[in-house]
């Protein structure tokens, strides 16, 4: 993923009406789907999955603590399941 596009400070007050896609449309808030960050909110391009995206991203929230990284681990899991 791109580089962060603000502060962490500043990140957890962000709503999407604040921020601007590098494309000048509104970012979409999204989940990881990575193993470093799953479940972990972050806004991004809406484009991004055209192949015509700007790869605008940043984090919704601030460094997840552990028990929110294991929460955010479970509920990955859960999905991947029902999914299978």
């Amino acid at each position: 993923m791109a580089s962060q596009s603000s502060t962490s400070s500043h990140r957890s007050s962000m709503r999407r009406g604040s921020l601007m896609c590098y494309c000048g449309d509104p970012p979409l808030l999204k989940g990881s789907r990575t193993k470093e960050n799953p479940g972990r909110r972050f806004w991004g391009c809406p484009h991004y999955d055209t192949g015509k995206g700007c790869r605008f991203f940043t984090w919704a929230d601030e460094e997840p603590s552990s028990q929110e990284d294991e929460i955010a681990k479970l509920r990955m899991k859960i999905s991947n399941l029902k999914a299978n």
